[in-house]
């Protein structure tokens, strides 16, 4: 460590030691921790704060000596011998970090002793219980829940035990869960099956013992449909279970413990006061990937079917199908005929393990790697052979990456009825996206008009290395973002928007001081890394 910043953490923990002091606590070298006796719960406990090493960069953790504080008052964890109940007294979002170690353990420890004297006044809110349900169920196990469509009534679902990833699968749908993982190319055992239990009456404490479990069984009317599936050899020893906490689903899983009798199992007529054991479930469906990972618009992009086309799959289509994907969108057609080169892999997306395979089928594989139950068409073909795919699509866009292309001209003349985008980049300069629901029949003098570069500097965009067969843009990937970032955007919009959203330019410019003596005078009125949305006669929107 350096020898300053040591220094300062020693100061910063002598700060905080003598105003503990000064409140009353002692230290205990032998536990590193300081503590206080205190009347907490009806009886006389310690209270104990222990500060980190790199204090006050990592706040004060604060404990409780007594072991039956657990689901007795919210944010109290469970007990850690010779340490005592953790209080999760503030999270992690909250956490202002202070240099004056002072000040971090005066408002901390403000805050904790506030919630102890609410706690003691039985201040609290039996739902924070419920708020708090993953943090209290945490145990070794964690089953994965593969879910397709919403399910009301209690139901037989399957299990298997999966390698590496998941370990255990949940799923509602087995067909659709086995090409998720056959797309992964994950092993597993064959499907068991599960009881699913809805339990559509309020919790109001954590079920953390079998009886609790049993009495939810009884109010939701599941006792005959339980005892009916839980004695069958064919099912497993588990249960899992859905809830509600502030009007979202919530899932869990535990075990119910059952003695073999001949071809069935018993299960005790009475239900004892023990824990039961208890298991995360983590679903990893498209609906809740999107939700917990993305916002509403994310959310509802990958509800939705839309189809889209992406011709061209190199550094400009490769990277935003990816964007697209992770985006939510699901339904992709890939077209393009060229294969992956080692010079190809500085600004692509796809990784060296796929040199020498066609782009499309490359891109796929990337795409699934990140969502396995997407759907993906992949044409190893020139699109103008493709055309009749083109047809079944909701969007068609040209990632073809330079301007005025024969193809993009005939696309945009020709394909009036399907929404088009077309992008292309001016080297580091900048790029380009146009978006169009009609027939455009002037597709060269919009890009005349859109232009960054001034005329005459456009060969100075371009290198070669062994003549005119070896000409390439010399361009960054991170320049290549600026304009794959805006045209993602572009799609999302227009998803959103729907008819709203009309005909438009996209020009995202990239660093104009850098290529300031490439550039047209007129774009110095714009800052570098803009975007400037125009229509097509240039008047901004």
């Amino acid at each position: 460590m350096d020898k300053k910043l040591e220094v300062w953490f020693k100061e910063e923990l002598s700060k905080a030691h003598d105003y503990l002091i000064s409140k009353g606590f002692q230290y205990s070298n032998s536990k590193e921790l300081y503590y206080k006796n205190i009347e907490f719960n009806n009886k006389r406990i310690d209270f104990r704060i222990k500060l980190p090493n790199n204090y006050p960069l990592v706040y004060p953790k604060f404990y409780l000596d007594d072991e039956s504080l657990y689901l007795k008052f919210p944010h109290i964890e469970k007990y850690k011998a010779g340490i005592g109940s953790s209080i999760c007294y503030l999270e992690d979002t909250k956490k202002v970090p202070h240099l004056n170690g002072l000040d971090v353990i005066v408002y901390e420890l403000n805050r904790v002793e506030k919630i102890l004297e609410d706690y003691n006044s039985n201040k609290f809110n039996s739902k924070d219980f419920i708020d708090e349900f993953d943090s209290y169920w945490q145990d070794k196990k964690m089953f994965y829940l593969d879910f397709y469509g919403e399910e009301n009534n209690p139901g037989i679902h399957k299990i298997s035990r999966c390698s590496s990833i998941f370990k255990n699968i949940i799923t509602n749908n087995v067909n659709e869960t086995i090409n998720k993982l056959d797309t992964l190319g994950l092993k597993y055992d064959p499907f068991e099956k599960i009881i699913y239990l809805p339990f559509n009456t309020e919790i109001e404490t954590i079920p953390y013992k079998y009886n609790q479990i049993m009495e939810l069984i009884d109010q939701n009317g599941y006792r005959d449909f339980f005892e009916n599936h839980i004695s069958l050899k064919t099912v497993s020893e588990h249960i899992y279970f859905s809830f509600f906490i502030k009007e979202t689903k919530h899932y869990a899983c535990c075990k119910i413990n059952r003695k073999l009798c001949g071809d069935r199992f018993v299960i005790p007529k009475f239900y004892p006061n023990y824990d039961v054991e208890r298991v995360v479930v983590k679903r990893i469906d498209r609906e809740r990937i999107f939700s917990r990972g993305g916002n509403n618009m994310t959310s509802y992009i990958a509800r939705i079917n839309i189809k889209i086309a992406i011709i061209g799959c190199g550094s400009l289509g490769g990277s935003l199908a990816l964007k697209l994907a992770k985006s939510g969108i699901k339904n992709f057609t890939l077209i393009d005929y060229d294969y992956l080169d080692i010079n190809n892999i500085a600004r692509h997306i796809c990784s060296m393990k796929y040199i020498n395979k066609n782009k499309a089928e490359a891109l796929k594989s990337t795409i699934l790697e990140h969502f396995p139950d997407c759907d993906i068409e992949i044409l190893k073909d020139d699109v103008m052979n493709c055309l009749d795919v083109l047809d079944r699509q909701n969007l068609i866009i040209s990632a073809l990456g330079s301007d005025g292309t024969i193809f993009e001209t005939f696309l945009l003349q020709t394909y009036e009825h399907i929404p088009k985008i077309v992008s292309w980049f001016e080297g580091s300069v900048g790029g380009h996206a146009i978006f169009t629901r009609t027939k455009l029949d002037n597709f060269s003098e919009i890009v005349g008009k859109l232009k960054i570069v001034d005329d005459g500097n456009e060969e100075k965009l371009t290198k070669d290395d062994i003549g005119c067969n070896s000409v390439y843009a010399p361009y960054a990937f991170i320049d290549a973002e600026n304009t794959i970032t805006a045209v993602a955007r572009m799609v999302t919009d227009f998803i959103i928007k729907k008819g709203d959203f009309l005909n438009q330019a996209w020009t995202m410019f990239g660093d104009l001081e850098l290529n300031q003596h490439l550039i047209n005078p007129k774009i110095n009125m714009n800052d570098s890394y803009s975007i400037l949305k125009r229509d097509f006669d240039g008047n901004k929107l």
